[in-house]
């Protein structure tokens, strides 16, 4: 009688081994200009727009053959917000100047349209990745597949560029790869960035002062955009056991001759190598949307004992590499403006 498990078994191997080769082997190219017109004309079509309106998007698109996938992306948003009074206000409020603190919401006035869904989705997660609100932008361009959206460079780059920020190392690595390796039409600027946001990953280990350095400009950029909720909290808690994990271990290997000038800051510490998943305050869980000046009153960063923070600058100052000395001190200067605001 046959082996039913091993025939399930090696079945199962063989489609984890289509499914690898699928991947490795994908392909990403824009659709062609004339490819790309035909429905863009489509679409205008059915929204009736009338014929001098027409004829003027007709001209916007003379010279489509001789320019890139990017600037047709826009060229087609910009067609989209000529015929569509929604639409065009929706890309008014997403320009970056004088941009509100709050995003706009997304819209989808014709939802029902792949074509046209799929590109404003691009559009917004672009805008979003460029207010420097990754966790947002993440979100709208992971619903996006590059075989269906109208310019794949742009939305790897900029899912590369998120991931990165985020330190999403496994996933910032596949999208680089991706769009450096199986991507046609990508500008230059493009993979210029793309190849050293891939090194930069490469090299991002767990528990190292770049880690650390990276961590603490995460926590700015979201305080800068007025997040202090459960996120913040709980990266603040990661770098506190992250400093208080390097500085043990730097003295345990003897960097500081068995006299460390901030042992309030190393192995005497009260902070946990293993933060908890949701930071609290006096046992309680924080609120997801905890008030900026609140938190940064009960958390105390930024305002350690004077003798405490001369011991802990002493310390960076012999060990630490000055890039990072310079990050932290103007991590915590900041942090201590916050709450006397």
């Amino acid at each position: 009688m046959p082996n039913i498990l091993t025939g399930t078994l090696t079945a199962a191997t063989l489609l984890m081994a289509a499914t690898v080769f699928a991947e490795s082997d994908q392909h990403f190219a824009p659709p062609t200009a004339g490819r790309l017109q035909e429905q863009m004309l489509q679409w205008v079509e059915s929204r009736q727009a009338d014929p001098a309106l027409r004829e003027q998007i007709q001209e916007l698109w003379t010279d489509s053959e001789t320019v890139s996938s990017t600037t047709r992306f826009d060229r087609v948003v910009q067609t989209f917000a000529m015929v569509d009074p929604i639409t065009q206000k929706f890309v008014d409020d997403c320009r970056l100047i004088d941009a509100p603190l709050a995003p706009p919401e997304f819209i989808a006035v014709d939802s029902q349209n792949e074509f046209y869904a799929n590109t404003l989705r691009l559009y917004y997660g672009r805008y979003l990745a460029q207010r420097r609100m990754y966790d947002e932008a993440l979100e709208q361009l992971t619903q996006l597949d590059p075989a269906t959206v109208i310019d794949p460079a742009t939305l790897l780059f900029y899912k590369t560029v998120t991931e990165h920020e985020l330190m999403l190392k496994d996933d910032g690595l596949k999208s680089a790869e991706l769009l450096l390796s199986h991507t046609e039409d990508v500008p230059v600027r493009y993979s210029s960035v793309a190849k050293l946001m891939q090194f930069e990953l490469e090299k991002l280990r767990k528990d190292t002062l770049d880690e650390v350095a990276r961590m603490m400009s995460d926590v700015e950029r979201r305080l800068d955009l007025a997040r202090a909720g459960r996120k913040v909290q709980k990266r603040e808690a990661e770098i506190i056991a992250a400093l208080d994990y390097l500085i043990e271990k730097a003295e345990k290997s003897g960097a500081c001759s068995g006299s460390c000038p901030c042992d309030g800051l190393g192995g005497k510490s009260n902070q946990s190598s293993n933060p908890a998943k949701d930071s609290s305050v006096k046992g309680s869980t924080a609120p997801g949307d905890a008030d900026e000046k609140r938190v940064a009153q009960q958390s105390g960063w930024g305002m350690l004992p004077e003798k405490e923070q001369a011991a802990a600058k002493q310390y960076m100052d012999k060990n630490f590499p000055p890039h990072y000395r310079k990050a932290m001190e103007e991590y915590f200067k900041r942090l201590a403006e916050r709450k006397k605001r």
